[in-house]
């Protein structure tokens, strides 16, 4: 698709996006954001569409994940205030510092929730919650070999998105 055509696409549905992300998110100014959020995905990777409504059934699409990340942000968000509700008040970093680590935790969860579910099992057991490989294979009941194949997997499809993606 060229750029004239998501011009064409923009002014087609960018008032319909708006109003399916509205009634989705029930907030005027996060639908005008996701809204322009899923155009700026058009440009940095344009696709060609048949007809008029298969753009609008990727819009669709781009909208509903856009959501889905949205409310898995504003979850971590809520989770990380939590945390910081049980810290001394000295402990707790400044405005600034806390959008930095949200913002790190939003791409790890991003990154991990990409992997089969054994092996983020695998990954988030050894390098977060610091079990041993033992330890691990005895849990889920598989062998050291698995554990560590299962590394090697996570290793590899996380670097390969984290370039893909350009995530430093």
């Amino acid at each position: 698709m060229n750029r004239p055509d998501i011009q064409q696409l923009y002014r087609a549905h960018h008032g319909w996006m708006k109003n399916l992300l509205v009634r989705k998110l029930r907030c005027p100014e996060d639908a005008a954001d996701l809204a322009q959020d899923a155009f700026e995905r058009l440009l940095r990777k344009p696709l060609s569409f048949d007809n008029v409504m298969g753009g609008r059934h990727y819009l669709s699409r781009i909208a509903h994940s856009l959501c889905i990340d949205l409310w898995r942000r504003r979850q971590i968000e809520q989770a990380y205030m939590e945390s910081l509700a049980l810290l001394a008040p000295e402990c707790i970093p400044d405005v600034a510092e806390q959008q930095v680590i949200i913002d790190v935790i939003v791409k790890v969860d991003q990154l991990l929730s990409r992997l089969p579910r054994k092996i983020k099992r695998t990954f988030i057991a050894v390098q977060i919650e610091g079990l041993t490989y033992q330890q691990v294979a005895e849990r889920d009941k598989i062998s050291i070999g698995s554990v560590k194949n299962y590394l090697a997997q996570a290793i590899v499809r996380l670097t390969s998105f984290r370039e893909e993606h350009h995530l430093d």
